[in-house]
């Protein structure tokens, strides 16, 4: 679906799906790690997408990911990438159309657990492309283009997301993750306190007075990866 699809990331994920499968199932029999995503408007009925946090915007999250060791061994291997959750949408449910906050990272896609019902009950449209997951299969689009996603079947269907960056941007890995976090903070409280029409120009404004928080972001880094304080 997009030229630079990342083949070595997807064959390693691929390879070891199974056993992230056999992981994500021992992480459901002990726990409820699942978190909604905030974006209630782009999900139907509200509540029915929700995620497990591995790593976001290169924040690590060691609860959960000492419980995955082939993604463990798969983020050391592969430093560029910026994100990796399990999703986990509903059966009878939607999310909207939407775009990603960046062009820099190529997202992959790995079928963990889909519903054993008619393959097009389950699937995404990205741009003018539909696809439908299979389980132990992987495919990678551009997370800026628009996509959609639905589960019209009667079970819930859990997937692995991995965002890494496209290799032009490789150098500038504390940048972009620093800017998107900024960006979602400042969205989050401006939304909170109902001045939506700051949402741009305060992003603007961040782009030049990003740079001196770069060394706070990746101590921030690395108090998280140790200590785990914040729930992601």
């Amino acid at each position: 679906m997009f030229p630079e699809k990342s083949p070595a990331l997807r064959q390693l994920l691929q390879d070891n799906s199974t056993l992230i499968l056999q992981d994500l199932n021992r992480v459901l029999l002990n726990t409820n790690a699942f978190a909604s995503f905030p974006d209630s408007g782009l999900q139907y009925p509200a509540g029915s997408w929700s995620k497990l946090v591995l790593k976001v915007w290169g924040v690590e999250n060691p609860k959960i990911l000492h419980q995955f060791s082939s993604l463990s061994r798969c983020l050391a291997e592969y430093p560029e990438i910026t994100s990796m959750f399990i999703s986990r949408l509903e059966g009878g449910s939607r999310i909207m159309a939407h775009s990603g906050e960046t062009n820099t990272v190529i997202r992959i896609h790995l079928g963990l657990s889909i519903p054993d019902e008619d393959a097009e009950l389950c699937g995404i449209r990205v741009g003018d492309n539909t696809y439908f997951w299979k389980e132990g299969e992987s495919f990678a689009f551009l997370d800026a283009l628009e996509h959609e996603a639905w589960n019209e079947s009667s079970g819930d269907r859990y997937i692995l997301i991995v965002d890494i960056l496209r290799d032009e941007f490789k150098g500038s890995f504390s940048n972009i993750c620093t800017r998107i976090v900024l960006n979602q903070v400042i969205f989050g409280l401006l939304h909170k306190i109902g001045l939506k029409s700051l949402v741009k120009p305060a992003s603007t404004i961040l782009k030049y007075l990003v740079t001196p928080f770069w060394p706070l972001f990746k101590l921030g880094q690395w108090i998280q990866s140790k200590y785990g304080l914040i729930r992601l």
